[in-house]
């Protein structure tokens, strides 16, 4: 079966079949196949959780079937021609199976008996700052963008300062907008945005709307890199206090990722707290010459 025309669903599938048809073939190349116990254990080297992470995207699989197929025809390959007899070969080999090793002892620091409590860890930074979980006011505000790239700064300020002054005066802001604004936005929203996070909007034009608190309020002109705005407050909604409830997935979310960036280097930092470090320095500064990392060097030395 050709891997292009292999069904992603019945790789997913695969997964809940009973265990006593693991050792059947999932699929087949020429004579190179794979069976479940080989997706089994390649599956095995994730940490807890992100094997259904990865499970996710089907096409993982498909990626993954073809990597291991070219590497078990590949070693067959390699097999025939006497490579698995090579001195270097067997040490390399012997390499490649410390770091499976390493990286499924590595797992066991994910595994749900050796994470901690998140939950009670989220409550906690959730009562040690609930404000920083509060969702602050949202501004909704109309603006009049006079841009700046068909014509010069001054023109464009002059423009904007007539416009703030006509809106002042009671000229219908839709007007206005219809007339001057340069917003390719403004067919769709006549203006309108709601702005209720900052980090979402030009840091000028944010910072002009996030200190107007009075409905009807205009201010500007305000320059920023597309022009000059004239902005109208048209309403605010109060921000408020999230529960625990409300917030407490995504702190753990981000209580489990900040562990899981640390917790191998701390185990390793454990691992090797009190044990000296010895070295060969010169065999270590011999090294990029041994693999012709010195060209320029060997050929003063030589005389080339």
């Amino acid at each position: 079966m050709n891997l292009r025309s292999l069904s992603i669903l019945s790789v997913v599938l695969a997964f809940s079949l009973p265990s006593d048809t693991s050792a059947q073939m999932l699929i087949k190349r020429g004579d190179i196949e794979l069976d479940l116990k080989d997706i089994d254990a390649r599956m095995s080297r994730f940490p807890s959780g992100e094997a259904a992470q990865f499970a996710r995207d089907p096409e993982n699989f498909q990626r993954m079937l073809t990597q291991l197929l070219n590497n078990r025809a590949l070693a067959k390959e390699a097999r025939e021609l006497g490579l698995d007899r090579d001195p270097n070969v067997q040490r390399d080999l012997e390499l490649a199976i410390e770091e499976i090793l390493a990286i499924h002892r590595a797992n066991y620091l994910f595994s749900p008996e050796a994470m901690p409590d998140f939950d009670q860890l989220a409550r906690e930074r959730y009562l040690a700052d609930p404000g920083k979980w509060a969702v602050p006011d949202t501004r909704i505000v109309r603006h009049v963008l006079v841009g700046s790239t068909d014509r010069s700064n001054e023109e464009a300020l002059e423009i904007a300062v007539q416009v703030r002054k006509a809106a002042e005066e009671g000229r219908s802001f839709d007007e206005l907008v219809e007339q001057y604004s340069d917003d390719p936005g403004k067919a769709e929203n006549a203006g309108r945005y709601t702005v209720d996070d900052p980090a979402k909007f030009d840091p000028d034009f944010a910072a002009a709307v996030g200190v107007m608190t009075k409905v009807g309020e205009i201010t500007g002109p305000v320059r920023t890199r597309f022009g000059y705005h004239v902005i109208r407050l048209e309403g605010i909604v109060p921000g408020r206090m999230r529960s625990f409830d409300e917030v407490k997935d995504n702190i753990v979310r981000q209580l489990v990722s900040d562990y899981r960036k640390t917790a191998r280097g701390d185990h390793l930092a454990r691992l090797w707290m009190g044990k000296e470090e010895e070295a060969n320095e010169e065999l270590l500064r011999e090294l990029p010459r041994r693999y012709g990392g010195r060209p320029e060097e060997e050929a003063r030395q030589t005389g080339q």
